[in-house]
């Protein structure tokens, strides 16, 4: 194998692994991310589970009740906690806040309408991504296919030829021997 091909293929593969790590992490981190809020936690961890759902109002940067030190965030804890005490689920707790705070109170957009988009674009980008690496990779392979064998350097066209075809007789004569 000529060394330019095999740095192709070690490009490809190596854009094709990086690929394939990017659809394992996403989905590992989708998984978690369902396992975790599926899990029968302790009330402070729910609490704090429901809390990193959403964003506090008035809040100017981008931190979660969970994490955020404002007195309307501690607020809002307390609330999620008082309301798992009496029995509701989170997807009740989270529609009673995009109730009271409005939709921006969410710090992740809804599936519905323009929320639908922005969860869909992620998983666009990832599958044209697919798409196009699938394509450089198939097309790396292809180029190797397609190159014509080259004689090393020193080597005319005629004495490769001539060479070629003592080494045919030579083959056929060890034949003949056998045969």
């Amino acid at each position: 194998m000529d060394p330019s091909q095999a740095r192709h293929r070690s490009t490809y593969l190596a854009a094709g692994t990086i690929l394939l790590f990017i659809v394992i992490a996403v989905a590992a981190s989708l998984a978690m991310s369902r396992w975790v809020l599926q899990t029968d936690a302790s009330l402070q961890e729910q609490v704090l589970a429901i809390a990193a759902q959403l964003h506090a109002p008035g809040d100017q940067n981008t931190m979660t009740v969970a994490t955020s030190s404002l007195t309307l965030a501690q607020h809002m804890r307390y609330q999620i906690q008082q309301d798992l005490l009496q029995g509701m689920t989170s997807s009740q707790i989270l529609q009673q806040m995009v109730q009271t705070y409005g939709p921006g109170v969410l710090a992740a957009p809804s599936f519905r309408g323009f929320g639908r988009v922005a969860w869909l674009i992620p998983w666009v980008f990832l599958f044209v991504l697919a798409c196009v690496g699938g394509w450089l990779l198939r097309r790396g392979f292809q180029s190797q296919r397609d190159v014509p064998p080259t004689l090393p350097a020193g080597i005319d066209e005629d004495a490769a030829s001539t060479l070629d075809e003592k080494a045919q007789r030579s083959i056929d004569a060890r034949l003949q021997e056998y045969y």
